[in-house]
């Protein structure tokens, strides 16, 4: 069975459209499976949303108070039956056979980790500088038409990502210090556990055909939004590296001194002598997580102290 865990946060009307997408399914009734939704402390109507399709067989509705999406994934797990756990978004759209694509895809390649394709819907048209590496930021993945078995897992996301549940189980849940919490945007933890299976050899497995689409509203097309995603990821790069001994935090506060340097050097000079807009965006994005990585840095430093 696929235990299936949309994980929620004052997301109310974006998470019916997410349901109804889920339950026009072709073969739905065809896969073994079970819907859990994880009220993460919201206040809006979600839980009056999740009412409609309590008479769907399989579906369980719980309210997890301690807020985080780390917090709520684990909660999920903790419920869930099935041999494979899925994690979903609640504001994808779950193609038409994403059910039994990614069955299909455990049954054939044995994974331990399949990541499907995510395509990104707007409400509203994007500006001109969102390409490359912002398109990443609202988690797209895209690594082609066909399967893939993958060296790491780096490039696959939350939003549509699943794994054989004994092999979840043996590297340990989701770090509650990481991840999403409230509306914050530090995140993480789950390609630290995806990290975890690639040194124990899992093998991980890029599937387009069990492939969603990403519901991006028009707040999160704003500069503003990458402005904070840059910041959270900052935060992000630092929480994923290794924890070692103080003089290595030490030397790695002095390279991150350097990088900010550098990317300040590089923001000026871009402003200076280009008018591609998606490049002087992109100057100063890196700027600003290099910057939001330089303070990590040293507050570890500080309290390895």
């Amino acid at each position: 069975m696929i235990s299936v865990i949309v994980c929620t946060f004052n997301r109310a009307r974006a998470l019916q459209k997410m349901l109804d997408s889920f339950f026009r399914q072709r073969q739905l009734d065809q896969v073994p499976h079970e819907l859990l939704i994880i009220d993460n402390n919201s206040n809006d109507d979600t839980a009056a949303v999740v009412r409609e399709f309590l008479r769907e067989e399989g579906t369980r509705y719980f309210f997890e108070a301690n807020q985080g999406l780390s917090f709520a994934r684990n909660r999920g797990f903790t419920e869930a039956r099935g041999e494979f756990i899925s994690f979903l978004d609640d504001d994808v759209l779950v193609n038409e056979d994403w059910l039994s694509s990614l069955k299909a895809c455990f049954d054939q390649t044995r994974a331990d980790v399949v990541g499907g394709k995510v395509s990104l819907r707007f409400e509203v048209p994007p500006e001109k500088w969102l390409g490359g590496l912002f398109r990443k930021c609202l988690s797209e993945v895209d690594l082609g038409d066909s399967r893939k078995i993958l060296s790491d897992g780096d490039c696959l996301y939350g939003a549509n990502l699943s794994f054989r549940r004994k092999t979840l189980d043996s590297v340990g849940l989701f770090e509650t210090n990481a991840g999403r919490s409230g509306h914050g945007l530090v995140s993480g933890e789950e390609t630290q556990v995806v990290r975890k299976i690639r040194a124990i050899k899992g093998r991980i497995v890029y599937d387009p055909d069990a492939s969603v689409e990403h519901l991006i509203g028009a707040e999160r097309l704003q500069w503003q939004y990458f402005v904070k995603r840059a910041g959270g990821d900052g935060v992000t790069l630092e929480f994923l590296e290794p924890r070692k001994s103080r003089g290595y935090q030490a030397l790695r506060v002095c390279k991150a001194a350097m990088d900010l340097l550098n990317s300040g050097y590089s923001r000026y000079t871009m402003f200076s002598r280009t008018d591609d807009s998606y490049q002087r965006k992109l100057a100063q994005f890196l700027f600003v997580r290099q910057r939001s990585y330089l303070t990590a840095r040293l507050a570890r430093l500080v309290s390895s102290g």
